[in-house]
């Protein structure tokens, strides 16, 4: 009775991952607040990655530029961020493109993903972040899409399936990026 058991698990568990490789899940997730404050004071907190971004939000490990110093925030410009999402530690060797001072700017990263000091996926991630008027509130609202791809493979289809079949990665990502924006918000409305 215990093989039998333990053969329907296995052909269970085989099958999970061969329906798991053929089904590339990708995260996905977009977020905003409006902020009642000055768009210039908006866009200096969400550029002021190693001061106000770093404190958005305690999965915060390590935030730094990594450009030449005194470049400013402009195209090109490279970033390092080291976080947790979901419990799993993420490294981004990051950059930042489309910037259009104060309306919006684009991000790209290549990301390592570890759980217990073993590396388990490299993720292409990135971003959009954007203040835009509001037609019917007081204020900009901020918005951040975020995104992340895994490698077309079948352990990158394997992980991306079970994450988010298991481990909710798109609802912590959005709340993630809603803890981040919601303190941008929070400490410019206090001011």
């Amino acid at each position: 009775m215990n093989r039998m058991i333990m053969a329907c698990a296995t052909f269970m568990l085989v099958g999970l991952l061969i329906f798991a490789g053929f089904d590339l899940r990708k995260v996905d997730v977009t977020e905003s607040v409006v902020v009642d404050a000055p768009r210039t004071e908006i866009w200096g907190a969400v550029t002021d990655f190693e001061g106000i971004f770093h404190r958005a939000n305690d999965a915060h490990i390590l935030t730094e530029i990594t450009s030449r110093p005194g470049t400013g925030f402009v195209d090109g410009l490279r970033f390092l961020q080291v976080e947790t999402v979901g419990g799993i530690k993420g490294v981004l060797d990051g950059r930042v493109y489309d910037v259009f001072p104060p309306t919006r700017y684009r991000w790209s990263a290549e990301t390592t993903y570890s759980l217990l000091g073993i590396d388990i996926v490299d993720v292409f991630e990135g971003g959009d972040l954007r203040i835009e008027k509001t037609n019917s509130e007081k204020g900009w609202r901020l918005s951040h899409r975020v995104y992340g791809v895994f490698p077309d493979s079948f352990k990158g289809r394997a992980l991306s399936w079970f994450m988010s079949a298991f481990m909710g990665i798109e609802s912590d990502a959005a709340q993630h990026t809603r803890v981040e924006l919601e303190y941008v918000k929070r400490e410019l409305e206090k001011r």
